[in-house]
């Protein structure tokens, strides 16, 4: 089977570590308990894409000071309104 991606990518180590889970289930759980160890195992990969998602998109890192920062926006300005 080829991978459209590297080896030691996230998606790859997870599909890798899902085919050896699903070649262990076979051998040595019972047909009854598939059902929920897939499902324990969906949630599980789950849990792991979303912790990657969360600490890749938690901060991008802010430019220093004297580094092309731009001010910050101007504050709004009170309007007054004749009654």
């Amino acid at each position: 089977m080829t991978h459209d991606h590297c080896d030691g990518c996230p998606t790859s180590v997870i599909h890798d570590l899902s085919s050896m889970f699903g070649e262990l289930m076979n051998d040595v759980f019972p047909e009854e308990a598939h059902v929920h160890l897939r499902n324990a195992e969906r949630e599980l990969l789950l849990a792991v894409a979303v912790t990657f998602e969360y600490h890749a998109n938690r901060r991008a890192p802010q430019p220093k000071e004297g580094e092309g920062a731009e001010s910050p926006a101007p504050r709004p300005v009170k309007i007054q309104l004749d009654d």
